[in-house]
């Protein structure tokens, strides 16, 4: 396994549950996967950028209070966030799903070049 790249990990994994693989019970409560989750959490500030940012509250992989979370303390530092909560999708799936989002969210906002003022 070691020496698969993405694509063969994808297929090598792509039939199976994620519930397949860990080898203990309540594996994000584990403190050391708790440590390694805290070290990666995004929303310690906001982006200066209006975001977009949307998720499955079927994800088996990220549960949907982190994203409801993440969307939270992005608000709270003065981000202007668009919230966009999808249902019925897994993990994979509602990435898929919500590129759609992604490609309607950025129309909406860099189609246009922005306006530059005081500059010749």
């Amino acid at each position: 396994m070691r020496n698969l790249g993405p694509p063969g990990l994808v297929t090598h994994f792509l039939d199976r549950e994620l519930s397949e693989f860990p080898t203990v019970a309540d594996l994000f409560e584990q403190p050391r996967w708790r440590a390694r989750l805290e070290e990666s959490s995004a929303g310690r500030s906001g982006p200066v950028a209006p975001t977009l940012v949307y998720h499955s509250t079927d994800d088996e992989i990220v549960p949907f209070a982190f994203r409801e979370r993440l969307r939270d303390s992005y608000r709270a530092a003065g981000t202007p966030v668009r919230w966009h909560p999808l249902s019925g999708l897994a993990h994979f799936p509602a990435a898929l799903a919500g590129s759609q989002v992604v490609i309607a969210w950025f129309d909406e906002h860099f189609s246009e070049p922005p306006a530059i003022s005081g500059r010749r």
